[in-house]
């Protein structure tokens, strides 16, 4: 019998392909069968209580990191996320927005308002000096997007593929933190050390087959489309064109190699921002599993 496991991601974005090609068809040749839970909160505490096993997410968004118990054990993308900030042409510079639709509660701390920040920093605009509210929407990035169309706010800050249904619509796009900061920041799993020293094997074996499905994903255009439209269809990517817009725009950045630099930058950062000893690469970074898979798959 399969063993369950269960991995928490943000969201069915295609920007998480990835995985969904772990789930689908890396997992089952290790004897795990895995579902995954949509949620951006809490997910160090759940972990830690084991309610859920793994979870998917950045690393680096508002280009600093803090230790919160869970350990970055595999990479898919060289960038944290690809939210991009998209303004409505008759706004057209950063000086002039004054409202900005925000997915989730919209509070000004979270992981999506700290890339708001970023972005607008890069255009000369400090978030706490401008007269700039966000405006939450009980959803996602598709809920951003109905806001949007219904009038409501100056731009947001969205993901892949719906910034490309902005800029078809003639909006203006100001970038995102990962254009600012290339290089600092990362996407993949987490799990707490709890977790590797209690369910070793487990934790390699989810390993190798992330691995396998980044790999998959970069030499096998047409099968990762296809998970990407079942797994995303409810994301806007509903269509083989939309797909392989955002394959095109995702692609380059699914890679293998993880940066221990990266990581001692972020946690460096976040010393910095809020004047207390920076962390330890030990407590959000174990690479060993990670290496070993790419030893096994490329014997020399």
């Amino acid at each position: 019998m399969a063993k369950q496991v269960t991995f928490c991601a943000p969201r069915p974005a295609p920007s998480f392909t990835p995985l969904f090609v772990a789930i689908d068809k890396f997992l089952p040749e290790e004897g795990i069968e895995a579902k995954v839970e949509y949620s951006v909160r809490n997910s160090a505490e759940r972990a830690a209580a084991g309610e859920i096993d793994y979870e998917a997410s950045a690393v680096g968004r508002g280009r600093y990191l803090e230790p919160k118990g869970l350990i970055f054990v595999a990479q898919h993308q060289t960038r944290a996320t690809s939210h991009t900030l998209m303004i409505r042409p008759e706004v057209a510079t950063a000086e002039r927005i004054s409202t900005v639709v925000m997915a989730g509660d919209g509070g000004e701390h979270d992981g999506l308002a700290l890339e708001l920040k970023s972005i607008l920093a890069q255009h000369g605009v400090k978030f706490e000096e401008a007269d700039i509210s966000l405006v939450p929407v009980n959803g996602g990035h598709p809920d951003q997007f109905r806001a949007l169309d219904e009038g409501i706010g100056d731009g947001a800050p969205v993901g892949s593929p719906w910034w490309l249904f902005l800029s078809k619509k003639g909006y203006v796009n100001l970038g995102c933190e990962a254009d600012y900061s290339p290089g600092l920041g990362c996407n993949g799993i987490h799990v707490t050390r709890e977790k590797m020293a209690k369910d070793s094997d487990e934790v390699q074996a989810v390993v190798r087959a992330y691995v396998k499905a980044v790999r998959y994903c970069r030499e096998n255009v047409e099968g990762t489309i296809d998970v990407m439209l079942r797994w995303s269809k409810e994301w806007g990517v509903d269509s083989p064109e939309i797909a392989r817009e955002a394959y095109k725009w995702l692609a380059p950045y699914w890679s293998e190699t993880i940066s221990a630099d990266v990581f001692q930058r972020l946690l460096n950062n976040a010393a910095e921002k809020y004047q207390k000893p920076a962390g330890v690469l030990e407590q959000v970074l174990d690479t060993r599993y990670y290496d070993e898979a790419l030893r096994t798959l490329d014997p020399r």
